[in-house]
């Protein structure tokens, strides 16, 4: 049975992040039973979610490399409603590219949603996109004290006039290399719709600055 726990939400100086962690393997309702025509239909649908909102995506990927951004982009007509692609599969390219601290890279395993987050801040202060996806993760062996499979998201959904918000996770899919890393773009985009309605369905008027 799949697990999750659920952590109380902070603020930061770019919003408020929500925390969710989960544990899942292929099997238990993620993206890892689709077939691939399948997978392509649940992505068309996002790409047309996105045209219908009037959203634009961008992307800071390290285990997923680019498959996050590419895979949207296999949607004939997105070019309204994708931006731009960070890969940074170096804790360097992090660094450069999108300005994660070596505070955070110190304190926190490359795996992890504190890393996906700093990722995910340091995408949106370089581009405009109304929502940003950050992943970070293992797809073979491990390592570094996170198991073969986990994958770390931050979802980033803003809007001017209304607060910013981060959304987080952590999921385990089980698979070859490759195969897990198609997985975990696939998740990555099949969540948009889920955390823009709960961004939508939050009250305008919730601050979040703590000044």
């Amino acid at each position: 049975m799949a697990q999750r726990r659920t952590r109380a939400a902070s603020k930061t100086p770019y919003g408020l992040v929500v925390a969710g962690m989960a544990l899942a393997g292929i099997g238990l309702g993620v993206p890892g039973r689709l077939s691939e025509s399948d997978a392509m239909t649940e992505i068309e649908n996002t790409a047309q979610y996105l045209r219908r909102h009037g959203l634009m995506l961008a992307t800071a990927e390290s285990c997923t490399a680019g498959l996050i951004a590419a895979q949207l982009a296999e949607v004939p007509g997105v070019g309204d409603s994708l931006e731009c692609a960070f890969v940074v599969y170096s804790p360097k390219a992090k660094q450069v590219c999108l300005g994660v601290s070596d505070e955070v890279l110190r304190r926190y395993n490359l795996t992890s949603v504190e890393v996906a987050t700093a990722m995910v801040q340091g995408a949106a202060q370089r581009c405009s996109a109304s929502v940003v996806i950050a992943n970070t993760g293992v797809a073979d062996d491990g390592g570094d004290g996170a198991d073969a499979g986990t994958q770390c998201y931050a979802w980033l959904i803003r809007a001017s006039g209304r607060p910013e918000r981060i959304y987080t996770e952590t999921r385990q899919f089980s698979g070859g290399r490759n195969a897990i890393r198609r997985i975990a773009a696939e998740y990555a985009l099949m969540r948009i719709l889920h955390y823009h309605a709960q961004w939508q369905a939050q009250p305008v008027c919730a601050a979040v600055n703590d000044t």
